[in-house]
């Protein structure tokens, strides 16, 4: 497979312009994406997720079948803006360049695990959308999703003493923000884990209190089936 980099005008400091997206049809503003009836498997036709070590378990389970998953234990905004760090054939690319010559019509984005496990938020959100001004304009029409971050359990704290949920609520509410300056769609999927108590519902938590047992990627993926915005697709001949 020939993958290319795809040419970009640098602002002067050498970061990509501020960046927005206009492939979301009329009539669904970003950043927020309504509960509706569930679409089938052919909605994920060509769809991307793009993930660290909890993305990867998207493909192990195959709960979104026709989902396809780049995932990279370790990934993060930083990494996956600044580096070729994702693996295909035998060869490692960058994200923008992979994902351009794919041309999905849709894009999630789950990253940010790791980041808020040792850096403030803001820092965090700042590699965030250095990362969507460097993907949004090489590819104009593709639909982007960017999904929160679960809570952590307790066990976090363990190995990570500053992953906390006050750090990931306050990761998610400016991601949040992010999208909806940069017309992207936020899927706020917190909720579904959550304990009454704040925490990630030990029900889904795996023993690290980070990562998340198979009856969560269950739940997610019927929330992506029920939380999807229309996209045109062009016709296979």
């Amino acid at each position: 497979m020939l993958l290319f980099t795809v040419p970009g005008v640098l602002a002067e400091d050498g970061e990509e312009p501020f960046a927005v997206s206009f492939a979301g049809p009329a009539g669904y503003p970003a950043p927020d994406v309504p509960e509706s009836a569930a679409v089938d498997d052919s909605y994920f036709r060509g769809a991307v997720l793009v993930g660290d070590s909890m993305a990867e378990s998207f493909d192990i389970y195959g709960v979104v079948p026709e989902l396809t998953v780049i995932s990279e234990i370790g990934a993060s905004a930083r990494t996956a803006h600044d580096y070729s760090i994702f693996e295909v054939d035998g060869q490692s690319y960058k994200l923008r360049d992979l994902l351009a010559q794919m041309n999905p019509p849709i894009v999630y984005l789950w990253l940010g695990s790791n980041g808020v496990d040792a850096k403030p938020s803001a820092q965090v959100l700042e590699d965030y959308e250095r990362l969507l001004n460097q993907l949004i304009p090489a590819l104009p029409d593709t639909l982007i999703y960017c999904m929160a971050l679960p809570p952590v359990h307790a066990l976090a704290l363990e190995q990570y003493p500053n992953y906390t949920n006050a750090r990931v609520n306050a990761f998610n509410e400016g991601l949040r923000e992010l999208c909806k300056s940069h017309g992207v769609y936020f899927l706020d999927i917190t909720g579904l884990l959550r304990h009454e108590s704040g925490e990630l519902d030990v029900e889904y938590a795996a023993g690290d209190g980070i990562h998340l047992k198979r009856a969560a990627y269950d739940l997610l993926a019927n929330y992506l089936y029920t939380h999807t915005i229309p996209v045109e697709r062009t016709e296979e001949p």
